[in-house]
């Protein structure tokens, strides 16, 4: 985040291009529920590069392809997962 300063003014905040869009969880999570990348994200705190590298280890859920460019995990697959991982440490990819 950049600072931009103005003659006289006040600074305004600008957003740089590396800015990251905050997802929101919906309040009551479905076991059979749907949810994209972005919310993934959100619930177990790990980045997309982590997540699909854990996939291609076969330490995560894959995702179900609703399309060519659309990916979406079934919840109840990703809390398993992470309730099995409760308590042990992640190795490096």
């Amino acid at each position: 985040m950049e600072r931009s300063k103005g003659r006289g003014s006040a600074p305004t905040t600008r957003m740089g291009p590396t800015a990251r869009t905050v997802v929101a969880l919906p309040p009551t999570l479905n076991v059979e529920q749907r949810i994209r990348i972005a919310e993934v994200i959100a619930l177990t705190g790990w980045g997309r590069t982590r997540i699909y590298g854990l996939i291609k280890r076969g330490d995560f859920p894959e995702p179900e392809r609703d399309g060519k460019r659309c990916s979406r995990w079934r919840v109840g697959d990703i809390l398993d997962c992470l309730a099995q991982r409760k308590g042990t440490r992640l190795p490096p990819l």
